[in-house]
């Protein structure tokens, strides 16, 4: 009898207290199990974080750093192997002053769908990227400045951003850069009525990248005295007359260009002036050879200066407008990734 109790009791393995500690055992497997997950979430945000960040840098420093792979990228974009925007100056002392053409051909290479995913690869290794690029600048209201922010190159971050990194840099934006100058001179020696042809030329490259303006300057003002332009057309002969193309007409005493400093005397056909604050830029329908034919009519003596500036695209007239190599804004380049 005692052996078959013995042989009874052996098949009790699993008591309450067996049951138990099992339990306290599992319990404290999915603990570790969520705390491990947990912390590796952490640590893989934390992770991407450092990452996003460290693109966001190393991207700012490259284009504000450096004039990019090769040096002559901007003039050339199928050479490009990695874009930078300073001037190549080879000096340290500019590394920071950024070159107007540049920033023009990179904003190409952004909206272009094919350099873009080019410039992804080689800047950011990924397609969420946003590069912003403005000037300050100080606007006196009401007694007192205010600074606000100009935007030569925009963008916004999509909503559904799960992550992002800002690299922000302080910057000098170079004024001047005009990239095509073409000029003529007129005076009245002994006459009344000059006329003649400017001519310049765009090439493929350049027809996209360029901004084009007429600056005019002129003598002492006269109600009879004026200034007609034709671009690739005949100047007008009155105002009521349209002719083809862009067609100017400037009354003397004044000088028309960026920006227009008065409304008087000013009349177009088509395209370039918008308003009576500013002389927008054109654009041309074909590169090669483009001329201006222009009238002159005054008194003997009288003289006016005719201008073709190209300038990169996308530039304010404020940045360019003075000509002036030396000049320069306060400026930021900023970039953002996101996953």
């Amino acid at each position: 009898m005692s052996g078959w109790k013995l042989r009874d009791c052996k098949g009790q393995i699993f008591t309450l207290d067996t049951f138990f500690a099992i339990g306290v055992f599992a319990l404290a497997v999915a603990q570790l199990g969520v705390v491990f997950s947990e912390v590796y979430g952490r640590s893989h945000q934390q992770w991407m974080t450092h990452s996003l960040e460290r693109i966001a840098n190393d991207a700012a420093d490259i284009l504000v750093y450096t004039a990019g792979t090769p040096l002559d990228w901007a003039d050339n974009l199928a050479t490009l192997r990695v874009p930078g925007l300073t001037e190549n100056s080879g000096s340290e002392a500019n590394r920071c002053v950024l070159d107007p053409w540049r920033i023009s051909r990179f904003k190409q290479l952004i909206e272009n769908d094919f350099y873009s995913g080019f410039v992804r690869e080689r800047l950011f290794g990924n397609h969420r990227f946003l590069v912003r690029i403005g000037f300050r600048k100080a606007v006196y209201q009401n007694g007192s400045y205010a600074v606000t922010e100009n935007f030569l190159l925009c963008g916004e971050m999509p909503e559904n951003a799960v992550q992002a990194a800002k690299a922000r840099r302080p910057i000098l934006l170079r004024g001047g850069g005009a990239k095509l100058f073409a000029s003529v001179d007129a005076l009245l020696d002994g006459v009344t009525e000059n006329q003649g042809i400017l001519t310049f030329s765009l090439t493929e490259d350049e027809l996209p990248a360029l901004d084009l303006y007429i600056r005019v300057s002129t003598d002492e003002a006269s109600p009879v005295d004026n200034v007609r332009l034709g671009v690739n057309g005949d100047p007008p002969s009155n105002l009521g007359e349209i002719s083809k193309g862009y067609i100017y007409l400037f009354t003397m005493g004044a000088v028309e260009g960026f920006p227009n400093p008065s409304a008087a005397g000013h009349w177009v056909s088509s395209g370039g002036i918008e308003n009576d604050v500013w002389l927008n830029p054109f654009r041309l329908p074909h590169a090669g050879v483009n001329q201006i034919q222009w009238v002159v009519r005054g008194e003997d003596g009288d003289w006016a200066s005719i201008q073709v500036i190209g300038v990169p695209s996308g530039l304010p007239a404020t940045l360019v407008r003075e000509l002036d190599p030396e000049g320069l804004m306060i400026g930021f380049v900023e970039v953002i990734v996101w996953r």
